[in-house]
């Protein structure tokens, strides 16, 4: 007896020839559940002899669900342990703002729901499903295009003040705009290169895989700070072991001396303590931003007489706008960081020699020294005309 059998033995459809009918059509359906009925089937005689019993009066999909349903519960009562199927998994509907009922997602313009669902809860919650073996479920699910895959990690930004500072960085470049030369607006951030490469996807011969080749020597790091102009799209950065409040005021200057014409600069970065340490504001003009500084407790409110005294005269024409606390995904050189990892990091050949690694995110990073309409596209700010 097959399972089938098993199943809808006493299943009344009014003709024991419809029973028999629905056996072989749920067994040909088992046998491949991610199948279309006409390939399940085998044949164009067997598949038109499914349509027929399937739009019969007389053959109604709850009642065959009802007993599923039962035979199921019957199954899972006799086990000790019910494996239940599960993940988090975002259903991003953005793209589809008439739906009502959406919440936001990983920022403020993406929309949809998150689900948590396993596949034995989510025959629960859906009755229309609660007939369905797992694999019935997994052929609903994929053809809803909801697949099982790995999460990614997601945080929302817990700032009250998140419209009115995205005001601000928005005036900032409006501002640069205005003003080209008078005025230049720039994202600033900085990445953490590791001297060993990083595992990414990669085409490699079949039963082979693409390796990073990692080095015994100790990972060192490499750190890199870079502002991106947001009208031009050009780079201007630096490179250090070590970011400190003194390598900070050194970039600052330099930045200064790369935009020669520029009465101020706006600074829009993220909300790192270093970034506005009391000290290095010595070396800027008093700052206009409405918004405090987030500093670690144990810090100094004001700054020391040695940075008074090596960078007070200095006031550079910079101003700090801060970003909304994270938002990583506000900051449009993070997508820069991105592309230097896809084409310089990953599985990258140079562990055994940190200086050609160096040189090549030199060279990366060099491309757009004079700017790139590209480079302003591929981070999603607005391209002049």
């Amino acid at each position: 007896m097959s399972w089938a059998q098993a199943e809808f033995y006493d299943l009344e459809l009014g003709d024991a020839r419809r029973t028999q009918r629905l056996i072989k059509l749920v067994d040909d359906l088992s046998a491949q559940p991610t199948g279309s009925i006409p390939r399940a089937c085998g044949g164009w005689p067997e598949t038109k002899a499914a349509y027929r019993l399937l739009d019969h009066p007389a053959v109604d999909w709850r009642e065959i669900l009802d007993v599923h349903t039962q035979r199921t519960v019957e199954r899972m009562a006799g086990q000790p342990v019910v494996l239940c199927l599960q993940d988090t998994t975002e259903l991003d509907f953005t793209a589809q703002p008439g739906i009502a009922g959406l919440g936001q997602l990983s920022y403020e313009a993406q929309h949809g729901l998150y689900g948590h669902p396993t596949l034995a809860s989510l025959r629960q919650a859906c009755a229309w499903l609660g007939g369905l073996m797992l694999a019935g479920v997994h052929t609903v699910l994929r053809r809803a295009r909801i697949v099982w895959k790995r999460a990614r990690a997601s945080i929302r930004s817990p700032d009250p003040d998140y419209d009115a500072k995205w005001a601000d960085v928005e005036a900032a470049v409006a501002a640069a705009r205005a003003q080209p030369g008078r005025i230049t607006t720039v994202y600033l951030d900085e990445v953490t290169v590791e001297r060993q490469p990083t595992v990414a996807n990669a085409y490699a011969p079949t039963g082979a895989q693409a390796r990073a080749v990692r080095s015994p020597k100790s990972n060192t790091v490499t750190r890199v700070i870079g502002a991106l102009n947001a009208l031009t799209g050009s780079i201007f950065y630096r490179r250090a072991s070590k970011i400190t409040v003194g390598f900070l005021v050194v970039f600052y200057r330099a930045l200064c001396r790369a935009y020669p014409d520029a009465e101020r600069i706006y600074v829009i970065q993220d909300n790192w303590p270093v970034h506005t340490h009391p000290d290095l504001l010595v070396a800027l003009e008093p700052q206009e931003t409405r918004w405090p500084w987030y500093r670690p407790p144990n810090w100094p409110t004001e700054p020391r007489p040695a940075a008074i005294r090596r960078w007070g005269d200095l006031p550079l024409p910079i101003q700090i706008v801060p970003l909304p606390t994270y938002a990583s995904w506000c900051n449009p050189i993070e997508k820069l960081w991105r592309k230097l990892r896809q084409d310089v990091t990953h599985l990258h050949r140079w562990a055994d020699d940190l200086e050609v690694l160096r040189t090549e995110i030199d060279r990366f990073l060099d491309q757009f020294a004079k700017g790139s309409l590209d480079l302003l596209r591929y981070v999603g700010l607005e391209v002049p005309d």
